[in-house]
């Protein structure tokens, strides 16, 4: 098992809640398999030319398929700014990203989560 702060070493980042003393036990690229002490990547790829044409593939990318809508919605508005507001971009996305998701939010995601998706762990 590693931490958190020996995967993440030599990456430019900025912590903003958390710890990076967090044990992980596996990386995964697919939100439906994540479990409990997991780190989940996104390897969605945006298509640049059009980025404000791929919100329904975004949302609706199966890996994606366990993360609240709201938080694909705040990930997206954040990524596809017009060029001219890519001076802002860290900005934007380090507020949308740090707006707590409540706990009804989570729940709604939950409901609407396809069956067997979510790991049981989450359930109790």
């Amino acid at each position: 098992m590693r931490n958190l702060k020996d995967i993440l070493h030599q990456i430019d980042f900025q912590l903003i809640s958390g710890s990076l003393d967090q044990e992980i036990n596996a990386l995964q690229f697919d939100s439906r398999t994540v479990q409990k002490n997991d780190l989940f990547f996104d390897y969605y790829r945006i298509d640049w030319t059009t980025p404000q044409d791929q919100y329904d593939n975004f949302i609706n990318y199966a890996p994606h398929t366990v993360i609240p809508v709201e938080i694909l919605n705040r990930i997206l508005r954040a990524s596809v700014r017009p060029c001219h507001e890519h001076s802002q971009l860290r900005a934007l996305l380090e507020d949308s990203l740090a707006q707590p998701i409540s706990l009804e939010e989570i729940q709604a995601a939950i409901k609407t989560a396809p069956a067997g998706s979510i790991p049981d762990y989450l359930m109790r």
